[in-house]
Parts: C-alpha cells; structure tokens; sequence
C-alpha cells in the first residue's frame, strides 16, 4: 500500500512506499522453481510430487504457518501452481515406466544433464 500527500506551496509530491509481501501464489511459485533446481543439482535425480510439496510449504515461515491454519488452501494452490507451470512448460512431468502416474518432476534444463547421467 502506498500513502501520497501532495504540498501544494512548492509543488512538491511525497509518495511513501511500503514494502508488500508477495501474495502465496507468487511465494509457491518462486519456491517450486528454486526447489526443484536444488534437489536435482544436489541429488541428481528427478523430486517426487510428495517431496516437493514438503520442501516448498516448510521452506518459508510464513506459508507453513498458513499451512497450519489452512491446510487445504494451501495443498490447493501448490497444486494449481504446479499444474499450470507444467502447461506453460516451465516445469516438465517425468514418469518412472515401472509407475502408472507421472510422478516425478525436473525443470528444462535438467533434461541434458539427466539424460547425460543415464
């Protein structure tokens, strides 16, 4: 939110700015990309769903009190998030054969590296 208090004897302008907090959408959605990047550079394989899922609500403070509060907004946001980075392709599904679910998650630039490591 933004205060704005105008002084009209020198024709000057004061706009405070305070600083905002990202809404949870955005908070999830940064988090699920920096998530998935640093589990797969440390351990070299595709994050599971469920993992993923722990990792993002319990890396920041404030989701995982929210999370405390409430549960399934938070499951359903992660979820809808996740689901529509896959379709705009900044998140890729990836299927273990032996699964009937695709179940595992990379980003795009992994995609050499763990073909590579195969």
């Amino acid at each position: 939110m933004s205060s704005l208090r105008n002084n009209t004897k020198r024709n000057t302008i004061y706009v405070t700015v305070e600083e905002s907090d990202d809404s949870i959408h955005v908070k999830i959605r940064r988090l699920i990309l920096y998530v998935i990047d640093e589990y797969v550079k440390a351990y070299k394989k595709p994050i599971r769903r469920k993992k993923l899922h722990y990792l993002v609500v319990f890396n920041d403070e404030k989701i995982a009190e929210l999370y405390k509060e409430h549960k399934n907004m938070v499951d359903e946001v992660f979820s809808f998030n996740l689901s529509q980075m896959v379709r705009e392709g900044r998140v890729i599904k990836v299927k273990d054969p032996d699964k009937p679910r695709w179940t595992y998650y990379i980003l795009p630039e992994h995609v050499d590296a763990l073909k590579g490591s195969s």
